[in-house]
């Protein structure tokens, strides 16, 4: 009768010590690991100040980089971001719509690089700070998170937070990375540090199957998925690769599971994007300006076989002994001896590195894109990228190089592998890891950072912020927008809506076509079809701009008017304006205040307007089948909308639609004057005009071989106000 007793007793005791070591042994291993994340954050935070000095001491006033081509385009754009999603935010309106610039239009944003979570995250600082701190803070934390999340990934493959450390600082410091902080200024593509743990919480998905690995899965999806598009589409790639790879070595139970498991991730990755992709769709449907650009950018895009083995050209210490390489050769694509070395030990010794350096072959491959380059030559080698270049999505991806941001941190992982076989055979771990860390840190050296004070025109800053009345900023640069980035910094600091403005896609830019900005395009007066009432004064009054802005030209700056152009500029403006001086003028622009005066109703021939063409009667235009017009207006009334039409061929009708408001009206043969009344709000009215039956051709008509689709020729435009 007592045995039993003491027996229970003895294997509850027995239980009772196992659950005690267990738990000791969790609870150590658990404070080494916090520990482990403390001091590690702190390693990669030191080398983040150490490899982007002097950033730190300048962080609020100075961005990486010098001046090239026109300027630091894509970081001025990016600091106007960030200033925007605070404007947005504190207003509050929707951050994808901006009255800023390209006024009096208002443009969307959805195809723009607005990078929307890490402008939101940084914004307490652009509050605080402005606009170049919260720029260089998130430069920052690209590498001090970026590293860690690096870090994580391998420790979480291959168990030791030493052998971990390297992988940090190959994705970290890649000169990818390097090149897209200092050279591009591109914010949404040097805030990589989304990426590794979501491959990280993917790959424990796969194993694991818990819900604490799909949510965060999809939150880090989801976090990529509002940083940029292109890692988005990498990680969709990636996420189908590796999940057939998986189900291809499953049992059908597992194989079960990871169908359910990656659908809910798909699920929430689909969900998280929507508010993105649903008005990118919508747009997409009635417009192509995103898919407009040169149509040789995936192969110009793309990398040199040769980059993968060439040192960066941003190396502190041997960068520039590789500068009589051709251009050609995308030099930010360098691997390194190290990296690559530790990578093939490891394929050689390890077989669970070898999916990974699978997955950066196979990225690299993508990288080289549908041709193969070779030491700057383009040969006819045609390359498997060739195959999804058409494929939706990646038709708009033109810039093939960007995999190899994923193709790094997969790279680092296989290197992990290869130190952990090369740690077994020394003693000196820790040590070890640390000399790799030192090896990587001197092959991929970009320090000291160049850094750059942006320029700021003080007569812009010093204008009065009593209203909020647009500039008009000449010259225009209608062919190549990304000049005006410069402008858009400078708005950061006044404020006020512009002219002008760089979208990241070639965005319509109909305001260009406005009476008065046509003038002031080439310095003269030009004949329109559209008979604009009022003077210079009055047109201005209508669409709110309140200065007229010269912008003289700069060494290093964007294309802007000579000393001999700027006298010019003044000499038409002061005609036309009415003024006899400037408001005032630096060694940057020109100012010139716009005289208060009664605005007038105005026309803007939008799109779907033929050249401009003489005839007996006065200038017309053609329209093709559908064309647009923008009714502009100084207050809400009824306004008489008049102009003169022939038909081609036939008599046609013309229906004309705005708002909820359609009205169709015959045009007969003869050419004759139409009139409609329509009540306006105030500001800009969009009306669609649009012929009820086909177009046709002058070929058609007359054989004169022009191919051009025609249907109305129109001309002596006018809206007068009824008051």
């Amino acid at each position: 009768m007592v045995q039993p007793w003491v027996t229970f007793n003895a294997n509850s005791a027995w239980l009772w010590y196992n659950r005690a070591v267990i738990l000791e042994i969790e609870a150590h291993y658990m404070g080494r690991r916090v520990a482990s994340w403390v001091w590690v954050l702190g390693l990669y935070s030191i080398l983040a100040i150490g490899l982007t000095w002097p950033l730190i001491t300048v962080w609020d006033s100075q961005i990486p980089g010098q001046a090239h081509k026109d300027g630091l385009e894509d970081a001025y754009q990016n600091i106007w971001n960030l200033w925007w999603m605070r404007q947005a935010i504190s207003q509050p309106t929707n951050p994808l719509i901006t009255d800023r610039f390209f006024h009096p239009e208002t443009p969307n944003l959805y195809y723009h690089t607005l990078s929307p979570i890490n402008t939101i995250l940084a914004t307490p600082i652009t509050a605080i700070w402005g606009p170049i701190a919260g720029f260089n803070s998130l430069v920052l934390l690209s590498f001090i998170v970026g590293a860690f999340g690096a870090w994580k990934l391998a420790y979480d493959r291959v168990g030791s937070a030493w052998i971990a450390l390297p992988a940090g600082v190959i994705f970290a410091w890649n000169p990818f990375h390097v090149a897209s902080v200092v050279e591009d200024g591109q914010l949404q593509i040097f805030c990589l540090q989304w990426i590794p743990f979501y491959l990280l919480y993917a790959w424990r998905l796969a194993e694991r199957g818990d819900r604490r690995s799909l949510g965060l899965a999809g939150l880090f999806l989801g976090l990529t998925i509002w940083t940029d598009w292109y890692f988005s589409l990498f990680l969709l790639l990636w996420t189908l690769g590796f999940g057939l790879w998986q189900f291809w070595r499953s049992e059908w139970p597992q194989r079960k599971r990871l169908f359910i498991q990656f659908g809910l991730l798909g699920i929430i990755g689909m969900l998280t994007a929507l508010p993105l992709l649903v008005p990118m769709l919508i747009e997409a449907s009635r417009a192509d300006y995103m898919q407009l650009y040169p149509e040789n950018d995936p192969v110009r895009l793309s990398a040199d076989l040769a980059a993968f083995v060439v040192p960066a050209r941003l190396h502190s210490l041997w960068g520039r002994f590789f500068s009589d390489l051709p251009s050609a050769i995308n030099r930010r694509l360098y691997l390194g001896v190290v990296p690559l070395s530790l990578a093939l030990i490891a394929t050689w010794k390890t077989a669970k590195a070898r999916p990974w350096l699978i997955m950066t072959l196979i990225l690299a491959i993508l990288a080289l894109g549908p041709t193969l380059k070779l030491a700057g030559t383009t040969t006819t080698i045609p390359l498997p990228y060739r195959l999804i270049q058409q494929l939706p999505f990646i038709s708009l991806a033109r810039q093939p190089d960007r995999f190899m941001v994923l193709g790094m941190l997969t790279l680092a992982i296989a290197s992990s592998y290869g130190l952990v076989w090369l740690s077994s055979k020394l003693i000196w771990q820790r040590t070890l890891a640390l000399v790799i860390v030192v090896m990587i840190g001197i092959e991929y050296l970009p320090t000291p950072f160049d850094m750059r004070q942006p320029p700021m025109p003080q007569s812009l800053a010093q204008l009065p912020k009593t209203d909020d009345a647009a500039l008009l900023e000449l010259p225009f640069h209608e062919d190549l927008p990304y000049r005006d980035a410069e402008r858009m910094l400078f708005q950061t600091v006044h404020g006020r809506p512009i002219s002008g403005g760089y979208h990241s896609r070639l965005y319509p830019q109909p305001q260009y076509q406005l009476p008065v900005l046509r003038d002031l395009a080439t310095l003269s007066q030009h004949p329109e079809i559209v008979q604009t009432a009022g003077n210079w004064q009055q047109q201005l009054a209508t669409l709110n701009f309140g200065y007229i802005v010269g912008y003289k030209q700069q060494a290093n700056g964007p294309r802007n008017y000579s000393p001999a152009q700027i006298a010019e500029f003044k000499q038409f403006v002061e005609a036309n304006l009415g003024v006899t001086q400037p408001l005032a003028e630096d060694n940057f622009v020109v100012i010139y205040q716009v005289p208060q005066a009664q605005g007038v109703p105005i026309i803007n021939l939008r799109d779907g307007w033929g050249k401009l063409e003489p005839s007996a009667t006065g200038n017309y235009r053609w329209m093709g089948q559908a064309a647009s017009l923008g009714l502009i207006v100084p207050e809400a009334g009824f306004y008489r909308l008049r102009w003169q039409a022939t038909p081609a061929a036939i008599a046609r009708s013309l229906q004309l639609s705005w708002h909820h408001n359609q009205l169709s009206i015959p045009i007969s043969l003869e050419p004759r004057q139409y009139e409609v009344l329509i009540e306006l709000p105030a500001g800009q009215t969009i009306v669609q005009l649009q012929t009820l039956e086909p177009a046709t051709t002058g070929d058609a008509i007359a054989n004169n071989g022009d191919q051009r689709l025609i249907s109305l020729q129109l001309s002596n435009l006018q809206l007068i106000s009824t008051k």
